[in-house]
């Protein structure tokens, strides 16, 4: 492995105690077919790929003090395929929920989605005709802190309730203690009800009132709102730039794994930058 030169750190740089955990997910020789080991350091090459997700830079334009741009690439999408940055962002929400003296998996969420526009042609897409925004809807399950349990990329014309049941099925597996959800409007359907059925996680809709004027905050379904702002701060996930729902998967995962890094070790917000 080639040692990379001393450079300043950036602030999305991970710090030791980052790494200890990261090295649950990314051992040292966790390379791709056909590298018995990484060329570089999966420290640094991490880095550079934290540093992509708060910047929003594109590959190419990744600081020259990082590893080669293609080298750093190259990693990114076999560990993508590997479903290693998923298991990383559930391992820290886990450690999380437990720091904040919760039981490590849920019993309750809520969900709701957010249509992104899109940046790349090769990319999903579609039209979502309430908010007329041609891109991906990106559908998140998140617990009652506000930590993602489980993301789904669509295009932005598929109904809410259908995403929704395809979020309860995935959340089943996942998260076994899982009970009740709370969801707004939209994701009434008989798809939801069917997959609210067979996965026994009750489905409780809030809505606003009728006579409520501009934007308040709703009991209980606040929360996912709170997280779709928090998302905002990374700027990889502003539009839809990437060609494959896994890779726009991969960099909400990315994403909200920092922010659980952040509460863990008690530093200043990625997101608050």
């Amino acid at each position: 492995m080639t040692d990379f030169p001393k450079r300043t750190s950036y602030p999305t740089d991970m710090t030791d105690e980052e790494w200890e955990l990261y090295q649950e997910v990314f051992p040292e020789h966790c390379g791709y077919p056909g590298l018995k080991q990484p060329k570089y350091s999966v420290r640094e090459l991490l880095n550079a790929i934290r540093y992509k997700e708060k910047t929003g830079c594109q590959w190419a334009n990744l600081p020259h003090d990082f590893p080669p741009w293609k080298h750093v690439s190259r990693y990114f999408y076999p560990w993508k395929k590997e479903g290693r940055f998923e298991r990383f962002r559930q391992l820290v929400v886990k450690e999380t929920r437990v720091l904040e003296g919760r039981q490590e998996t849920p019993t309750a969420g809520a969900m709701d989605s957010k249509s992104v526009p899109i940046a790349s042609t090769k990319g999903p897409k579609g039209v979502d005709g309430n908010k007329k925004i041609k891109g991906h809807k990106r559908h998140i399950l998140v617990d009652v802190l506000g930590l993602l349990l489980v993301v789904l990329i669509t295009p932005a014309n598929v109904a809410d309730s259908v995403a929704g049941a395809m979020l309860l099925l995935a959340a089943r597996r996942l998260y076994p203690t899982l009970k009740l959800i709370w969801a707004d409007g939209t994701y009434r359907g008989k798809n939801l009800e069917e997959a609210s059925a067979k996965t026994g996680i009750e489905v409780e809709i809030k809505e606003k009132p009728r006579d409520q004027k501009g934007f308040v905050p709703i009991r209980k379904r606040w929360v996912v709102e709170r997280t779709f702002g928090w998302q905002m701060w990374s700027r990889q996930l502003s539009k839809g730039y990437d060609h494959t729902k896994s890779s726009l998967a991969a960099w909400v995962d990315i994403a909200m794994a920092s922010l659980c890094l952040r509460r863990l070790f008690g530093q200043p917000s990625v997101f608050a930058n």
